[in-house]
């Protein structure tokens, strides 16, 4: 959004501008703009023939494609620009890209060795043994998606600076909390890469983050300054909001992994609900 603020980009520029191919019906089809991808309402069903920007369908992999326009308008990795413009200058000393992923990880400057010692050890439920065991040879891939490894003292920082209104403008910042507004005229529950929704009259912005192992919540109350983050070295912390327990290997890009009950509302999860019956009356 920095860059699409800036004139270096636009959300309205079409994926094929920037050699993005989403393979099958969709490949490079120029109706398919990056503010579908942003706001995860590329892919269409068979009842409005796979018209973007008429349904939402989350879709990781894809919002991943992203890093592509941000490193063509840029002139730089999207790693790079996330460690110099947002990681850095907050002193978020503790948050670095996967170390799973060896270039990106190298621009954090740390030793992967010892900082992975300081990570949370990944756990998953195993259902025939009926115990927790520690998740082995998984690699965690690292993109606009997915991937950062952080804590929730950086977390904290973080929420901080968009109470401050840092990196963008007031009124920028509430444009990305904004609904999405599908070509039919009805509004989502997804802005600009956050989940937006209203909780008795209050606003509240919010994201979960899910794989096998790890799951987050990151919560605002953005007209109070009031931000709840919660970490879990298993990937139930974010369970409410899913059909699958495991990560699928590969997910139809029609298929959306949130649970459609859920996927509006962040009071599906019990941590939440308590976050918010405490603060807001």
């Amino acid at each position: 959004m920095q860059l699409a603020y800036d004139g270096k980009l636009s959300i309205n520029d079409p994926i094929n501008k920037y050699g993005i191919n989403l393979g099958a019906r969709w490949g490079s089809d120029p109706r398919i703009k990056l503010k579908h991808l942003l706001t995860h309402t590329a892919a269409g069903n068979d009842f409005n023939g796979f018209k973007p920007g008429r349904k939402f369908i989350y879709n990781g992999a894809w919002y991943n494609e992203l890093g592509k326009p941000i490193e063509q308008a840029s002139g730089r990795t999207f790693g790079e620009l996330l460690m110099d413009s947002i990681v850095r200058p907050l002193g978020m000393k503790g948050t670095a890209p996967s170390p799973d992923d060896a270039p990106n990880f190298q621009l954090s400057g740390f030793d992967s060795a010892a900082y992975v010692k300081t990570m949370a050890v990944p756990y998953d439920w195993d259902k025939r043994a009926g115990k927790t065991v520690k998740v082995k040879d998984f690699k965690y891939g690292f993109g606009p998606a997915a991937g950062l490894v952080s804590n929730i003292s950086d977390l904290a920082k973080y929420a901080i600076a968009i109470d401050e209104r840092k990196f963008l403008t007031p009124g920028q910042w509430d444009t990305m909390w904004l609904p999405f507004e599908t070509s039919k005229g009805k509004y989502i529950s997804y802005g600009q890469g956050w989940f937006t929704e209203q909780y008795k009259g209050e606003r509240v912005v919010w994201h979960t983050g899910w794989w096998l192992g790890y799951s987050a919540l990151f919560l605002k109350l953005p007209d109070r300054n009031l931000t709840f983050i919660a970490l879990a070295n298993s990937q139930y912390l974010s369970r409410p909001f899913y059909h699958f327990v495991q990560p699928a290997p590969f997910l139809p890009a029609r298929r959306d992994p949130l649970k459609k009950d859920y996927n509006k509302y962040v009071e599906a999860s019990d941590f939440a609900k308590l976050f918010l019956e405490s603060f807001v009356h």
